[in-house]
């Protein structure tokens, strides 16, 4: 799932960007780290998500070779991403082995520099 401070703070926006953090789990709670795997990324909808009556968890999006969509489970919000195919596959596999947040980020950032994932000792 994905963090939900901003479709709560009801921020977030079509044509905002976003940066994707991803937090993984050692085994025993020892190797936890976190990193940014996409920046600037364009948000192209938020919104109600599409559900089939009786399937909870079915999340369909507009277009699978173009968008990434996901939502928390406990959230009635669906946040569309613009993405490649190879973001998409970076950005599936973090949802199916961690936890996604997303940052908004000021209108201009820097091109993305790669500073290491963030541990435990960091802090």
């Amino acid at each position: 799932p994905i963090g939900t401070a901003l479709l709560e703070a009801d921020v977030l926006r079509p044509g905002d960007r976003v940066d994707v953090v991803a937090s993984f789990a050692g085994e025993e709670g020892r190797g936890n780290f976190t990193k940014t795997i996409l920046q600037q990324i364009e948000v192209v909808a938020v919104g109600p998500l599409n559900r089939v009556s009786g399937e909870e968890d079915a999340i369909f999006p507009s277009d699978q070779r173009l968008f990434g969509e996901f939502s928390p489970p406990s959230e009635q919000h669906a946040v569309t991403l613009l993405v490649t195919p190879r973001e998409a596959e970076i950005l599936l596999f973090a949802l199916a082995n961690g936890r996604v947040d997303l940052i908004l980020g000021p209108p201009e950032s820097s091109p993305f520099s790669d500073r290491g994932p963030v541990t435990l000792e960091d802090l």
